[in-house]
């Protein structure tokens, strides 16, 4: 299934909000993503996160990279098409995404893969945002680094029929089956991260019950709060695993966290952790473009070997000078990037200060965000509980109290049925008909009950 064949000379870079981990050859490695800079895959502070990376390749040498993300910003649809000629099954695969899309098509990068039967191609698709793909590819050109992939998650394994697949991160949570995927984003740790002026690893520390200089009352918080939060991960994620085996990996699988699992997952193999010999790459939903191969006649790349030489020796010397201007910009960047970062360091005491003495008006605010959890949990189990031939809900995306729902479905009047069932205010916000499935999107508001 991958063209990238020796993946022992490449590395993984798995992308999340507060962290980013690679998977290399000898060993693992993470590191920490400040709360502003990256939210679902997509990079809010370019700049920034090109300096963290080039910090940690100044200590950590590696070439060549692929990018795999949890994200629900990767798009993916299932499309029949009648028999046609295969060179025009790219033009139709456009204009069949272009009539399901409320978007402008053109904006998105489209990847598809397609089996044959008797009588139609079955098409599977994946998109994603052009944008987000160049400020990736334009971080790793500045550094100088090989991009060989970016992939969905979901595009990394080859599943057996009875295995589970888990991402458990802390904002993204990824459920992936040979026959069906659920790919979730809900961000209630960058929520508690804000509330109290704290970035990942300080969360990981505390609760690794590491030594680490802060208040106990926000210790206290960030225990009492977190366990809440992955209590109710685990119960959603267990919820929905089939019988056989489970693999859980991610940013998410603290101490407590394995102790849920342990308890409420009731599947006997499970394991903690993939490599890289765990990884089967889809490449036919690589986003990247492969580099096309020229061929040249020896005559021809004679002619362009001499005078390429011809003119080495000017090009070269405005190399140089332009490359020593650009290192000295770079240095005067990071200069000033790392004297903006000791000043956020006073200001981070004067804000955790100001925390300390907000408490009791962030209480309210608190509780609420824990009863729509609460809410997002009863109503997930219930959805699940619903699904039958008439309709299949596809994804969930939970975001500061509201959660949008994908799915398809036979009939309007199931819809209809479905949104009335819902206890929050709802409504559909999306619908479209495709090869009489109607696909849908509904937008609930959790709050009082109607």
């Amino acid at each position: 299934m991958s063209s990238l064949k020796r993946l022992e000379d490449i590395n993984i870079v798995i992308v999340e909000d507060l962290s980013i981990k690679i998977l290399a050859k000898d060993k693992d490695i993470e590191f920490e993503v400040p709360k502003s800079i990256i939210e679902d895959f997509e990079i809010m502070d370019k700049n920034n996160l090109f300096y963290i990376f080039k910090k940690f390749f100044e200590n950590n040498p590696m070439e060549k990279f692929i990018i795999i993300s949890p994200s629900t910003k990767f798009l993916s649809y299932e499309i029949s098409l009648p028999k046609i000629k295969k060179e025009d099954i790219s033009s139709m695969v456009y204009y069949e995404l272009e009539s399901l899309l409320p978007v402008d098509i053109d904006n998105y990068k489209i990847r598809y893969d397609y089996v044959e039967s008797d009588n139609e191609y079955l098409v599977e698709a994946r998109l994603v945002e052009k944008k987000i793909l160049k400020d990736y590819i334009e971080i790793f050109e500045r550094l100088n680094k090989n991009l060989l992939g970016i992939f969905s998650i979901r595009d990394i394994f080859k599943l057996k029929d009875d295995e589970n697949i888990i991402f458990f991160g802390l904002s993204n949570i990824c459920i992936l089956k040979s026959h069906r995927v659920k790919m979730m984003y809900v961000n209630e740790f960058k929520d508690l991260l804000e509330d109290l002026g704290l970035e990942y690893y300080s969360l990981l520390n505390i609760l690794d019950g590491k030594y680490y200089e802060i208040d106990d009352g926000i210790k206290l918080k960030v225990k009492e709060r977190s366990e809440i939060i992955l209590y109710e991960k685990t119960i959603l994620v267990a919820n929905t695993l089939d019988e056989g085996s489970v693999t859980f990996f991610g940013s998410g699988l603290f101490d407590i966290t394995k102790k849920y699992i342990s308890e409420f997952v009731d599947i006997s193999a499970k394991r903690f952790g993939i490599s890289i010999r765990d990884i089967n790459l889809n490449e036919k939903f690589n986003f990247i473009d492969k580099k096309k191969k020229k061929n040249r006649g020896i005559w021809y790349f004679l002619c362009v070997f001499l005078l390429f030489n011809s003119f080495l020796y000017f090009y070269l010397n405005r190399t140089l000078a332009f490359r020593e201007g650009e290192i000295a910009l770079l240095d005067e960047e990071q200069e000033g990037l790392q004297r903006q970062i000791e000043d956020l360091n006073i200001e981070k005491l004067k804000e955790d200060n100001a925390i300390l003495l907000e408490r009791q008006r962030k209480e309210t605010a608190i509780k609420e965000k824990i009863k729509n959890n609460k809410n997002f949990e009863y109503l997930f189990l219930k959805l699940e509980s619903m699904e039958s031939d008439d309709f299949l809900f596809t994804s969930y995306d939970y975001r500061n109290g509201i959660l949008y729902i994908s799915g398809v479905t036979k009939s309007k009047e199931t819809l209809e049925d479905i949104v009335n069932k819902i206890d929050y205010e709802s409504k559909i916000i999306n619908s479209t008909i495709e090869k009489d499935l109607l696909n849908f999107k509904i937008e609930v508001k959790f709050g009082e009950q109607r």
